[in-house]
């Protein structure tokens, strides 16, 4: 027992002085320079072919669009970062699919090893499922760009329509997931979000900047979710995993 207590001090020692450092040191880098990679193209136009951009239009087009985005920047750190960790909200920030893809089957992976999310192995887990996304949405991709087109255009009308409901599928199968075991964590949960829904929807919230209380509806059940599931596993005695 005492064997082991040393030895996972050395790997908790390992991940937060050696791992989690070169981890954000890399990321940094990698993520600035992406994003000088990213503003290579309009650069280029504009000094090398003199093409002057539409400076108020593009404030008043980034100010429209920051509106819109702000609430999911907020919100998808909060709701992702127990299950990803700060490796896997990395590789998000620069591969995105963070909702669709990556969230889905850093969960999955983390189920399959038996590990728990917020911790230093569910963290680790979930860079190897995300990482392992990365190369296989590349290869999607690549069939996708020659021959996606040609057979989606193939599907009965019926298919296609079906497709558009795979993302609130695979969200209610990760909820389905995590409702074992955590039934009281998930009722909250509905309750809480159809609460907030119905305010949004009622014009409550419309007094709130950033896309009229948008941002509340994903907030409130997220934060709610996470103390309430935080103060039950306290009342049983057990070490909260966020």
């Amino acid at each position: 027992m005492k064997n082991e207590k040393v030895e996972n001090q050395k790997m908790e020692d390992v991940y937060n002085k050696e791992y989690l450092p070169s981890i954000v040191r890399v990321g940094r880098f990698v993520l600035l320079a992406s994003t000088l990679f990213f503003f290579a193209p309009f650069l280029y136009t504009w000094i090398g072919w003199g093409v002057t951009p539409d400076w108020p239009a593009i404030v008043k087009g980034t100010f429209a669009w920051l509106l819109i985005n702000l609430p999911w920047w907020i919100s998808e750190p909060v709701a992702y970062f127990p299950v990803q960790g700060v490796t896997g909200m990395l590789l998000c920030s620069l591969a995105g699919n963070a909702s669709n893809m990556r969230m889905p089957c850093a969960i999955t992976a983390q189920k399959a090893a038996g590990v728990d999310p917020g911790t230093q192995k569910g963290s680790l887990i979930s860079t190897i499922a995300i990482s392992i996304t990365c190369f296989v949405s590349i290869g999607i991709l690549a069939v996708a760009v020659f021959a996606g087109q040609a057979a989606l255009s193939r599907l009965p009308a019926s298919v296609s329509n079906g497709l558009s409901l795979l993302l609130p599928a695979l969200f209610g199968c990760i909820f389905a997931q995590f409702l074992s075991g955590n039934e009281k964590s998930g009722a909250f949960s509905i309750l809480t979000a159809l609460g907030v829904l119905f305010l949004y929807k009622k014009g409550f919230l419309s007094a709130i900047p950033a896309d009229g209380g948008s941002i509340i509806v994903m907030l409130v059940p997220i934060l709610g979710t996470m103390a309430f599931a935080y103060a039950t596993a306290k009342k049983k005695g057990k070490e909260p995993v966020i």
